[in-house]
């Protein structure tokens, strides 16, 4: 489960979270978020293809698919689990606000963004996308996640990751986002995406990052969402970041949580592919 804050907190809480207010909370993600992308790979994958950009891309937010009828890929699936996070790579004062399971983006789900038939996705295997358990950091508006995609061939996942890195699939998780809110809500949201760059992009299998921020009506910034996209081999890792207004340690306990879980997923799944 992810994009939480749009569905389970309100605007007003958003704003009262913290003292801090909602604006110095987002403005700080950026250079946090940064800093936390050192590398945890010990080797450089290989980076995307850039000619795989701007896929066909979908606007609903659908989370279900029809039932697969395909026997399940045991392999894919032990790896998908083995790369996702796992609720003890996180330390004191996280719990699980969900748990873990299937994606239900795969071969029958088309309106995920980045499918497009005869793509990346709708080659994925029954089993092969599965989600972590949606983490939270005490009963804050702080919530980490990650999703893991295993493809048949790398060739699928280094497709895939060049799709991340397009400007198209940036602007379907805002539309997503977008209409999540909305959906929730009677008051009206924006969500922009902020950036789309970070100075470790492309090293250490570092795909993709967005960046995503969330105003009301009055245009005051009520919370931030990071979407990063990594890749080793033909395992693609993507991790969402979600705050509301926090205090600035609760902001860095986040992202040092969500970076701590991500080089527990990479050895976990590197160790497994002899990387």
């Amino acid at each position: 489960m992810w994009w939480v804050l749009s569905v389970v907190v309100s605007a007003a809480a958003l704003l009262t979270t913290s003292c801090g207010g909602g604006s110095s909370g987002s403005a700080s993600t950026s250079d946090s978020t940064s800093s936390a992308r050192s590398n945890p790979a010990t080797t450089d994958p290989a980076t995307t293809d850039p000619a795989t950009t701007d896929p066909v891309t979908v606007t609903s937010d659908a989370t279900t698919s029809t039932v697969d009828p395909r026997p399940i890929d045991e392999t894919a699936l032990q790896l998908a689990n083995l790369a996702n996070f796992h609720e003890e790579d996180f330390g004191e004062g996280w719990s699980a606000y969900s748990p873990s399971g299937p994606s239900g983006q795969s071969l029958t789900d088309s309106t995920a963004c980045g499918w497009y038939d005869g793509g990346p996705l709708s080659r994925l295997t029954h089993g092969a996308a599965q989600d972590g358990p949606t983490m939270q950091l005490r009963d804050v508006s702080a919530f980490v996640t990650s999703r893991v995609f295993v493809f048949p061939e790398e060739i699928g996942a280094i497709e895939f990751a060049g799709i991340a890195n397009s400007e198209g699939y940036a602007d379907c998780l805002r539309t997503n986002l977008e209409n999540n809110y909305n959906r929730n809500s009677t008051d009206h949201f924006t969500v922009a995406v902020a950036t789309r760059t970070d100075p470790n992009l492309g090293t250490g299998g570092f795909e993709a990052y967005v960046q995503l921020s969330t105003t009301n009506a009055a245009g005051e910034v009520l919370a931030s969402a990071v979407v990063s996209v990594y890749r080793v081999q033909r395992v693609v890792i993507i991790v969402f970041e979600e705050e509301g207004a926090l205090e600035l340690a609760d902001h860095d306990a986040l992202f040092a949580a969500s970076y701590q879980a991500l080089v527990a997923s990479y050895g976990r799944v590197s160790a497994a592919v002899g990387v």
